[in-house]
């Protein structure tokens, strides 16, 4: 399209042109009787000019066909999106997001590296960000709920090649947990299934019973839920062809055992969805849903996106119990278990050692930044130990201070759990003991501190030779303002709406409307009061955040009905 955007494919698809434009080329791809819509987008560098594709992109909106929009946006949807170069603005990233807002779109799990575009200079005149990226639409995520898009290896380009994989086939590492399912306990013949196990007899008492009863039991209720529920999304599947035919057949003419099967079949209907959505319900991990609001398509929504974000490159990162048994198995069969629990806590008060069953737990990582893809992303806990190492050395004058205004108080530094702030002079004595702090206590504890996620923050006065002497000394990355620290925006001079568009990208997020339509009326203002009206507290206990920022929060969610 005018030399800027050319589309090949091969020849064992088709791709039929639906519409194009100076900055878009919209058609259908095709493999014989499967297809999906794609938006190929190579935007303007204006943002006025980038407003006649916001507006093409809403005219034709479809949420009924899966659909692609992938391509280079020029813009990027918030500030951290960008490494140097000036701040983009506020109102052009807000009209992307509005368009995609509006289009149903939420951006599709990325891989790779998180800038797509760099400018290709050195020093400080090197800039990054990310412009290229790949939208979907409910309909396609539903469809592809593994799909994926990899940002590859950027060569004689300025911009880096997408990657987008729909049929990604998900691998497990080791057989599967054993998780209790909520949905067990509306089956009849649970309880029966569970007493005729527990009442077997097994040696030992107290929490060594309580052990090898459960122990025996997953494996029982693992093939129970085999013979029992299957596929429960099939069964769904099946009876629901049944109730068609047995109505189609009754619209012919009245029967009395047809219409006595077809009320049988409509109420176990019920009772399969009923199952099916304390499933997606447990696994989505939204509780907050009332009973009798038929959210199955939101369900299904959020575990995909659940899924995706949960995963490290090819490996998942997952908390269950160590014995896989919630709170519900021993509410629901607590007069059957009853004796048995109480034993066990009676010998547990009483000093005996715990045996393995209880001690074994799985490795919970902790992502200590945003969509990490490998294990060194994943910090451990730092020991205290540190900050009194830091105070001594800032007290015998082997650490110079931060210069603050006269009468301020001195800060060495500030930590809280593992994050860590240290505030001192630029001087190389100073940098020195910083460096030699950190390497004892990485030799006394063996927990070294993890340079890719240090930074340091320097003014604008230190000349760029010195800036790099520092960061070479160091081994850190420079950091730059605005930053955040315990979810707070840390910036230079006064707080503006900039600073906080994060919030406001969070929050529209969350209100995307591919997901707001899978929701009812009640299920939305439950969103609201516990969960959207929550996410801006903390920010607005500790700042005095700026008017526009409510208002534009207001307007979002105004949106929501």
């Amino acid at each position: 399209m005018g030399g800027k955007i050319w589309v090949f494919w091969i020849d064992e698809l088709t791709f039929e042109v639906h519409g194009m434009s100076d900055q878009m080329i919209s058609g259908c791809l095709s493999k014989g009787a499967d297809s999906i819509n794609v938006v190929f987008v190579y935007a303007k560098c204006n943002p006025v000019e980038r407003r006649l594709l916001w507006q093409d992109m809403e005219a034709m909106r479809d949420d009924r066909t899966p659909l692609v929009v992938v391509g280079d946006f020029n813009i990027i949807r918030e500030d951290r999106e960008r490494i140097g170069g000036n701040p983009r603005s506020l109102s052009a990233m807000s009209e992307c997001n509005s368009c995609m807002h509006n289009c149903g779109l939420v951006e599709m799990t990325g891989y790779g590296g998180r800038m797509s575009w760099c400018n290709g200079y050195r020093g400080p005149s090197r800039s990054c960000a990310r412009l290229d990226r790949a939208f979907l639409n409910l309909a396609l995520s539903q469809r592809f709920p593994n799909g994926c898009m990899e940002y590859l290896k950027r060569k004689t380009s300025d911009h880096c090649p997408m990657l987008i994989k729909l049929a990604v086939e998900s691998q497990r590492y080791g057989p599967a947990p054993f998780w209790f399912q909520s949905m067990w306990c509306t089956h009849e013949n649970f309880l029966q299934c569970v007493e005729g196990v527990w009442r077997e007899p097994v040696a030992g008492t107290g929490l060594v019973c309580l052990a090898a009863k459960l122990k025996k039991l997953k494996p029982v209720l693992r093939k129970w839920n085999q013979e029992i529920f299957g596929r429960v999304d099939q069964s769904i599947k099946e009876l629901e062809a049944k109730v068609e035919l047995l109505e189609m057949r009754l619209q012919e003419g009245h029967i009395a055992k047809l219409e006595h099967e077809y009320m049988q079949t409509k109420a176990e209907l019920e009772r399969w969805e009923n199952r099916e959505e304390i499933r997606l319900s447990q696994q989505a991990k939204k509780r907050w849903i009332t009973d009798g609001d038929r959210n199955s398509k939101f369900y299904h929504v959020v575990v995909n996106q659940r899924r995706k974000a949960s995963a490290v490159s090819r490996m998942t990162l997952r908390s269950p119990g160590p014995d896989g048994f919630g709170s519900e198995f021993y509410m629901h069969c607590w007069p059957i278990v009853k004796w048995d629990v109480l034993e066990a806590a009676r010998d547990f008060f009483q000093g005996t050692p715990l045996p393995r069953f209880y001690s074994a737990s799985y490795i919970v990582l902790i992502p200590k930044m945003q969509d990490p893809h490998n294990f060194d992303k994943l910090g451990r806990l730092a020991c205290e130990v540190l900050t009194r190492m830091l105070k001594q050395n800032f007290n015998h004058g082997r650490i110079s201070p931060y210069y603050i205004p006269r009468g301020a108080p001195l800060v060495s530094h500030l930590l809280y759990a593992d994050d860590l702030l240290i505030f001192a002079n630029g001087g190389k004595k100073s940098v020195r003991g910083i460096i030699r702090t950190l390497e004892q206590y990485a030799q006394w504890s063996s927990q070294a501190i993890n340079k890719e996620k240090s930074a340091l923050f320097m003014s604008k006065r230190i000349p760029y030779d010195r800036r790099c002497g520092l960061l070479n000394k160091t081994g850190f990355t420079e950091g730059s303002f605005p930053t955040i620290y315990l979810g707070v925006p840390l910036v230079t001079g006064r707080l503006t709406a900039r600073h906080l568009e994060p919030l406001v990208n969070k929050v529209r997020n969350k209100v995307a409307s591919w997901k707001v339509k899978t929701l009812s009326q009640a299920g939305r203002l439950t969103l609201i009061k516990h969960m959207l009206s929550c996410m801006a507290t903390h920010l607005l206990a500790v700042l005095n955040v700026p008017q526009i920022l409510l208002s534009k929060l207001n307007s979002i969610l105004s949106t929501f009905f």
